[in-house]
């Protein structure tokens, strides 16, 4: 026996934050259509609950207008999925004001900030070398 407290021996768990930013990024990465992604924040005390999902809203050129169908997953660790996550995807004709306004009655949820789509690692190495050259 080490005498380590094995709460201080497991790793720390990543923020929502950082684990809603990979997760639109791998999104934007397998789906060319996805124009733009939004996190959807519930009021502050159940987001701040590990147990409340991570929800993102995605508008997407190839998804036919069919309204608001959320979609749940669950966690899967060992893809670093350590909290539960919802899509909900909509067609860019419905990314209006009412369809916001929407999320908010049925479900509580507000929007909060955009998740960018960022250059692929090897785009910015390569970049950098052109630069360095």
């Amino acid at each position: 026996m080490t005498g380590e407290d094995p709460n201080t021996a497991r790793k720390e768990r990543p923020s929502k934050d950082a684990v809603a930013a990979e997760l639109a990024q791998a999104h934007f990465d397998v789906d060319p259509g996805v124009k733009q992604i939004i996190r959807l924040l519930a009021p502050e005390e159940r987001e701040a609950d590990e147990r409340e999902p991570i929800k993102l809203l995605e508008v997407n050129r190839d998804t036919p207008p069919v309204g608001i169908t959320p979609v749940y997953f669950g966690t899967h660790a060992a893809s670093g999925m350590v909290y539960p996550s919802i899509i909900v995807e909509i067609a860019p004709e419905e990314y209006t004001q009412t369809t916001l306004q929407e999320l908010e009655r049925r479900y509580g949820w507000r929007v909060g900030p955009p998740l960018n789509r960022r250059a692929r690692r090897a785009r910015r190495i390569l970049r950098v070398r052109r630069l360095a050259a």
